[in-house]
């Protein structure tokens, strides 16, 4: 209840977002549907987006409906039914659907440092026998969303070089949730450990030690091998002047710039970049190479 009470403005401004859908654009009433592989429910997704969509609202006089697809089928049907204009999404999904999206709209996303790797990190708390991987047998365990190649594919691969099987080993496990809920939910003993993006620390406890939470209650058991950062792709049947002007307003964000950066850090982004599919493609075959040779 406390945590809906402390949302209620955002239900609020969600609820008229969606009630109040126009646009002055060339062309009249044009609604830009961008699909985001949610690690959150859609209230707590439209809070993290919204000054990205209010920008590109203002930027493009276009408005903007937030879909959360819930797994790989909803996000293939959604946008071959053409109800998906634009998707963000990890590596892992767009390899199945890269074939839906148009070939000349890809943007790369950069991380808070201007790179373009992600990773995840399993944590626990700091009074807890939990210190290695190994350790997680018989626990309870929150991973990412089963769309997420930083906190699902990666540490699953994380769990099975350490010999753990997921589905024999642990006491139960359960996927989805925004770090920020999983971490309390963590310490609170709901869970023995969870999987949270690698920049939790900077961009989470900023706001828990507001309620008393502090990084001292949790300790990084492990982390996962790096995977490329998400991207941003527009489907095959999306208006190309669309397309443009949206990508013109997303290319100019300068994580550097303070005004800028009140866009990027809700949506724990540092950026976006041009890229090509044959770029992306080369980048994800690579880094699975340079993470296999790791291995041995």
């Amino acid at each position: 209840m406390k945590r809906l009470l402390n949302n209620l403005p955002f239900v609020l401004l969600f609820s008229i977002f969606f009630i109040n859908i126009s646009s002055t654009a060339e062309g009249g009433n044009n609604i830009v549907r961008l699909a985001i592989s949610p690690c959150m429910d859609k209230v707590a997704s439209f809070e993290k987006f919204h000054p990205l969509f209010t920008y590109l609202k203002q930027e493009t006089g276009l408005d903007f409906d937030l879909m959360n697809p819930h797994d790989l089928d909803d996000f293939t049907r959604d946008i071959k039914s053409g109800l998906i204009d634009f998707a963000l999404q990890d590596p892992h999904v767009y390899q199945k659907l890269s074939h839906l999206y148009a070939q000349d709209s890809l943007l790369r996303t950069l991380n808070s440092e201007g790179g373009t790797s992600q990773f995840g990190v399993i944590i626990a708390r700091n009074d807890s026998d939990i210190n290695t991987v190994k350790d997680l047998a018989g626990k309870i365990v929150i991973f990412g969303s089963e769309l997420s190649s930083a906190k699902w594919f990666a540490v699953k691969e994380l769990l099975e070089e350490s010999k753990v099987d997921i589905d024999k080993d642990l006491k139960s496990y359960s996927n989805g949730g925004g770090c920020e809920d999983v971490t309390f939910n963590v310490i609170l003993k709901a869970a023995d450990a969870a999987v949270v993006c690698g920049h939790f620390r900077e961009d989470h406890f900023g706001k828990q030690k507001e309620l008393g939470v502090s990084a001292q209650q949790i300790k990084v058991i492990a982390q996962t091998k790096p995977v490329p950062t998400k991207i941003f792709t527009a489907a095959l049947n999306t208006d190309k002047k669309i397309v443009k002007a949206v990508s013109d307003a997303l290319l100019k964000l300068d994580r550097n710039n303070k005004a800028h950066g009140k866009i990027l850090i809700p949506a724990e982004l540092g950026g976006f970049k041009r890229t090509s599919m044959e770029e992306y493609d080369n980048d994800i075959m690579n880094q699975q190479a340079d993470n296999n040779t790791l291995k041995h």
